[in-house]
C-alpha cells in the first residue's frame, strides 16, 4: 500500500516575514541600492508630526508635517471621544421649554459631536518636506454650548507613496520595528489643545492648569 502524501498548508504570515526580512537585508547590503536605502532610512526615522495651530471660530486649525524625503499617503485619520463626564457651559442666554415635567433645550437635549465625523484626510497625499494645514469641525453641534474641558484622541496612519518605500515601511511594521499608527490624546481647555496622558478630564485639567500660566488664570483653573 502506497503511503499517501501529506500536504501542509503554507504559513503565509511566516513566509511573508521571511521574504520581507531577506529583501530588507539584501537592499541594505547592495551598494547599487545605497541611495534608495538611505532615502528609506531617512523616511523611516522622520515620523509625521501633528501640530495644533489655533482656533478658527468654532473650528480648529491643525498641521500635518511631512519631514521625510518621500511623498506620503494618509491611510487613516480618526478622532474619538472617549466616555467621560461632560464639562460645558452656555455662551449666550437661551430659553428652555418645559415639557413633561422637564426642560428641553433649544434643538433638543441631545447634541452631536461633529469633530469625530471628520474623515477628509483619509487618502490625502502630502508631498515630501511639506506641511498640510487643515481645519477640524466644532466639538459640538450647538453654537450656544461650549465644552469647557474634554478629552479627544487622534489616531492616524501614513505610508510612503513610493512602492518600494511602502514595502519597506510595511516590512518594518510587520516585524514590530515601527508603529503601525500614531495615537495622541489631548485635553481641550478654552479652545486650546494640550497633549496629555491622563484619561480623566479632571486630572488632565489639574495638570494643564499647573503647567500652563495662561490656563492657570482662567475660570476653570481657579474654581
Amino acid at each position: 500500500m502506497k503511503q499517501q502524501a501529506r500536504f501542509k498548508r503554507p504559513n503565509g504570515r511566516k513566509r511573508f516575514k521571511e521574504i520581507a526580512i531577506r529583501t530588507f537585508t539584501i537592499l541594505s547590503s547592495l551598494g547599487a541600492f545605497g541611495v534608495i536605502v538611505a532615502t528609506a532610512y531617512s523616511f523611516l526615522i522622520s515620523d509625521t508630526k501633528l501640530v495644533y495651530e489655533k482656533p478658527y471660530g468654532r473650528s480648529y486649525v491643525f498641521s500635518l508635517i511631512n519631514d521625510s524625503p518621500a511623498d506620503i499617503i494618509v491611510e487613516k485619520f480618526k478622532i474619538s471621544y472617549p466616555d467621560q463626564p461632560v464639562i460645558a457651559k452656555t455662551t449666550k442666554d437661551i430659553y428652555a421649554q418645559s415639557k413633561d415635567g422637564g426642560l428641553v433645550m433649544p434643538g433638543g437635549n441631545i447634541s452631536t459631536i461633529p469633530i469625530i465625523e471628520f474623515h477628509e484626510l483619509d487618502g490625502e497625499t502630502i508631498s515630501a518636506r511639506d506641511t498640510h494645514k487643515f481645519r477640524l469641525p466644532p466639538l459640538n453641534s450647538r453654537d450656544y454650548l461650549q465644552l469647557e474641558a474634554a478629552i479627544f484622541e487622534i489616531t492616524y496612519e501614513v505610508t510612503p507613496k513610493n512602492k518600494l518605500l511602502s514595502y519597506l515601511d510595511k516590512t518594518l511594521k510587520f516585524v514590530a520595528l515601527r508603529n503601525e499608527e500614531e495615537s495622541l490624546r489631548y485635553i481641550v481647555v478654552d479652545n486650546y489643545w494640550i497633549l496629555t496622558r491622563s484619561k480623566s478630564p479632571y486630572e488632565a485639567i489639574r495638570i494643564a492648569c499647573r503647567d500652563n500660566d495662561m490656563l492657570s488664570r482662567g475660570d476653570l483653573c481657579t474654581r
